[in-house]
């Protein structure tokens, strides 16, 4: 039987590495433990309701606390959750949802204010990557794009695509990005998350960019994962601008730039 700590926050990077050092099943789907399970619906952001001697917690971001289901929030209850089943629900309107669900069931939803973000991630991330997502989701019995409804219905799938090859980083950010920007973020945000390069206006200077060279942000945010930083977008998309360049002669100019130290 699982454990739960109630009213410890667990922070991402923690996260990554329970789900790390969990017994993955990546060439079995159907083999998930329940630290697995927990694991990674905590990196997806789901909030978690359990029953325990005839009590439900709620449970948000990897913190559990008593109180109303499924949104109010009362005092941090010390102590810990013990359970034994683990469940999946698309959403929680009320308590009515909940009845009928056995004591020590940790159940699981996506959370409405960043699941799209965590949905939105995945396919952007194997856009970015290169991959052509249909034949990459089609491995997996999925279809391109995926909806938070996958997130539910097709758990353990999700959960090998992503660990197809390891892909702790890229698992983290995923969660990271929709924890700060939630369902509002923007794909180039996502691109600078996941270069951490996320400072004060660059989105913004992305943007005019973008206007200048006449570039759809799917467009912008390929060429600026392929960059590799900010800064080398910027020099890359300068060049582009002012010289005509294609982006591949403008990035070995960088690159000899760079190479030669100036």
């Amino acid at each position: 039987m699982s454990k739960i700590k109630i009213g410890v926050l667990i922070p991402i990077s923690l996260i990554i590495l329970t789900l790390i050092g969990c017994n993955l099943k990546r060439d079995n789907q159907n083999m998930m433990t329940l630290n697995d399970k927990f694991g990674f619906a905590s990196i997806l952001n789901f909030n978690f309701h359990v029953q325990t001697e005839g009590r439900w917690f709620f449970g948000n971001s990897g913190i559990l606390i008593s109180g109303p289901v499924p949104t109010g929030i009362g005092n941090p209850f010390e102590g810990e959750i013990k359970f034994s089943d683990f469940m999946l629900l698309h959403e929680i309107h009320d308590a009515s949802d909940l009845e009928d669900i056995p004591e020590s069931t940790l159940v699981a939803s996506p959370n409405p204010d960043n699941s799209q973000a965590i949905i939105n991630a995945i396919n952007w991330e194997m856009l970015s990557s290169g991959e052509d997502p249909r034949k990459t989701l089609s491995r997996f019995g999925l279809d391109y794009p995926i909806n938070v409804e996958n997130l539910v219905y097709d758990f353990e799938k999700i959960y090998a695509l992503l660990l197809r090859r390891n892909e702790s980083r890229v698992i983290s950010i995923t969660g990271g990005f929709a924890e700060l920007y939630g369902n509002t973020g923007t794909r180039i945000e996502y691109e600078l998350f996941y270069l951490l390069e996320m400072g004060e206006g660059r989105k913004e200077h992305i943007y005019e960019i973008l206007d200048l060279l006449n570039l759809t942000e799917d467009e912008g945010a390929v060429l600026l994962r392929q960059s590799g930083s900010y800064d080398a977008f910027v020099f890359i998309t300068n060049l582009m601008q002012e010289e005509g360049l294609s982006f591949e002669r403008a990035r070995r100019r960088y690159e000899r730039e760079i190479s030669s130290g100036n």
